[in-house]
């Protein structure tokens, strides 16, 4: 059993490593190619860990698998959701998409190319010299005698030596159309020649791209600054954000209610049969939650509390023939969350029988938050920090009564009662505009309620990254502050704060008594040791990040597919690890220059310098980052130094403030 446990524990990990990457992945490089071999990778690892699975059921002792670990956790249930939903974020990204024909070949280490035909052009080559003696001279009073053959540039000039080397002889040709200009290295010519035109009617240009090179775009790209030009939106990006300034509005507790944003008014998602599919793909769902008592227990609460909390409506027999569309649904489980571990997912990218989604339908909307690099670097800059999330955030924004038909779902608690149609009234995860609906909502309370606040309108707009707020201040009271406004601010549009932490106990000890004053439900992390911000590990107690090193166990054969995903799991922002995160880059330089498949095994040399490298990774987990820069707002100058090294190998910068 345990051999066959830890090829599946591997394989787990393997696809929680790449579905998280793909999330971190920037937007702009999601192309048809990295986007379909995420997908056939994906494809791989499932048809690996489901025939490992049979291979577990067919071969163990029904008592020893139940004994096991693997049973007891649920772990086929667990991956078998984790593929579900990791497979529909990458077709809801594919259907966004519109691409060339991609012709792809079944070879592992084959890369994938797209091709195009190019209209007719015309290359003009010289079949003789021009006839100098025309112009008075010989071949060999030229600065080169073989001026018409193509060849290598020896030097290049600048304009500010071309007054040195030019003299007093010019000639011209009888037609004016050439000219010889005498030089220091001898007479150069310009003008018109007669030329032979050959046509070429077939050009055909290719673009390669090498399998799972993109796996590693974000490692490779990740200290690059983003370009600090204004991002021009797109035509469709303009449409959306001006459909939400018309439609949107505010009912009578200040929530804001959205239109969902439509492309037009051919709403053909709700024409390809989805309340068929949303039905098989829940008898599935429900068949699988009566193996697992407690993921049954955890999902129904999940369902519940949309009802309980005005989320979801049953829909009447009156509104049951509604043009409308059912999504699917499913479970994902995050244990590292404090709060809600199963979150229910739902399925917008599901196509229909006509071959068309909601997502599909719907416009995505411009990127609104800020890089994430800035967003913390700013807040490195607070002396007090103040970190905190919005409660369940997609769902503090209500959907149009007009729309919700677009957005229901089938359940019911017991396989002997009949399945019941619901509405989500909210903003859907899994929807395509769910993360600008939200965003620009949230936008809107500070253009809304704090025109009179412009230091609590600039959080709101530049501290928040979607639901998580990273702000700071100078002193205890003007943090105290801060809480107060910013909780009343968004309060108004419906938004509420939990899960208050900061590096200063006295300013959580005024939150605590506030909260407690007021009785209000909302989570304060007096004892939270290590918190995760954005990815990075943060100890509010000594106000220092540090590196958290979760590389799985090493598998044999150690291969190059194997490496790269352990050097893609290396998180590094902000360039913190850069002295160790180059020994990784060097090690691929060195894959790719051995000529290495992807399934071939590392010789011997590469293979020793990996393990090292990996072994002493964890050696990171000793490194401590100081959160704050110490700056301050009375500062009248901060100097900032740079500096640089190259090797043979590398060359790097540093920057220190």
């Amino acid at each position: 059993m345990e051999p066959l446990a830890k090829v599946q524990e591997a394989t787990k990990a393997a696809i929680e490593r790449a579905f998280t990457n793909f999330k971190k992945c920037p937007k702009d490089r999601l192309s048809q190619a990295y986007l379909e071999t995420r997908l056939e990778t994906l494809e791989q690892h499932w048809a690996v860990f489901f025939k490992t699975q049979q291979d577990i059921v067919s071969t163990i002792d029904e008592d020893e698998l139940q004994e096991s670990d693997y049973y007891k956790d649920n772990v086929f249930d667990e991956v078998e959701e984790l593929y579900m939903d990791y497979k529909s974020h990458i077709k809801e990204k594919l259907n966004m998409l519109v691409s060339l024909p991609t012709f792809k070949s079944h070879k592992e280490s084959a890369p994938q190319s797209t091709q195009f035909k190019l209209p007719e052009i015309k290359i003009p080559t010289f079949s003789e010299a021009c006839p100098v003696d025309l112009l008075g001279l010989t071949i060999g009073d030229l600065a080169d005698p073989e001026y018409y053959k193509p060849n290598k540039i020896d030097v290049l000039l600048g304009a500010e030596v071309y007054s040195q080397v030019v003299r007093a002889g010019i000639e011209r040709s009888a037609s004016s159309r050439v000219l010889a200009q005498e030089t220091t290295f001898g007479w150069i010519l310009s003008g018109l020649v007669e030329a032979d035109f050959h046509s070429f009617t077939n050009t055909t240009v290719m673009h390669v791209s090498m399998e799972n090179d993109d796996m590693l775009k974000k490692f490779w790209e990740l200290e690059g600054e983003p370009c600090v030009a204004k991002k021009m939106l797109t035509e469709e990006e303009v449409k959306c954000e001006q459909l939400f300034v018309a439609t949107t509005r505010r009912d009578e507790s200040g929530r804001y209610v959205v239109r969902l944003p439509f492309k037009d008014d051919i709403r053909s998602c709700a024409e390809g049969g989805s309340k068929q599919i949303a039905e098989k793909r829940f008898k599935g769902l429900e068949a699988k939650l009566l193996k697992n008592i407690k993921l049954k227990i955890d999902y129904s609460q999940v369902i519940h509390e949309y009802t309980e909390l005005n989320h979801m409506v049953k829909v009447t027999k009156q509104e049951v023939n509604k043009k409308g569309l059912y999504l699917p649904h499913h479970a994902v489980i995050r244990e590292d969350r404090a709060t809600t571990k199963v979150r229910v997912v739902f399925d917008a990218s599901c196509k229909g029988s006509n071959g068309i989604s909601l997502n599909d339908n719907l416009m995505v909307g411009p990127t609104l938050q800020a890089d994430l690099r800035h967003i913390i670097m700013r807040w490195r800059k607070h002396l007090i920090c103040i970190v905190a999330d919005i409660v369940k955030m997609y769902r503090q924004v209500l959907v149009d009564r007009e729309d919700t038909s677009f957005q229901r779902i089938l359940w019911r608690d017991n396989p002997e009662k009949e399945i019941e149609e619901h509405e989500l009234l909210t903003v859907t995860f899994g929807t395509a505009c769910a993360p600008f609906l939200a965003v620009r909502a949230l936008q809107q309370v500070a253009y809304d309620e704090a025109q009179e606040s412009p230091r609590i309108k600039e959080i709101i707009l530049n501290d928040f990254y979607m639901d998580d707020l990273m702000t700071g201040t100078e002193n205890v009271d003007d943090g105290y502050s801060i809480y107060s406004e910013i909780k009343a601010t968004l309060a108004k549009g419906g938004f509420q704060l939990q899960k208050w932490i900061s590096n200063s106990m006295e300013l959580l000890h005024k939150i605590k008594e506030d909260v407690r004053d007021k009785d209000e439900g909302i989570k304060i992390e007096m004892d939270a040791n290590i918190t995760k911000i954005l990815g990075l590990t943060w100890d509010p107690r000594t106000d220092s990040f540090q590196y958290s090193v979760d590389l799985p166990a090493l598998i044999e054969p150690v291969t190059k597919r194997r490496v790269l995903s352990d050097i893609s799991r290396l998180f590094d922002p902000l360039g913190w690890l850069a002295p160790s995160i180059i020994i990784a880059k060097t090690v691929i330089q060195q894959l790719w220059l051995a000529g290495i498949v992807w399934d071939e095994e590392l010789p011997s040399e590469l293979l020793s310098k990996w393990c090292t490298y990996r072994d002493i990774l964890n050696a990171l987990k000793n490194v401590r980052i100081p959160r704050w820069l110490h700056t301050k707002t009375s500062d009248k100058q901060v100097q900032f130094n740079g500096f640089s090294n190259a090797s043979k190998n590398n060359l790097c910068s540093c920057n220190v403030y």
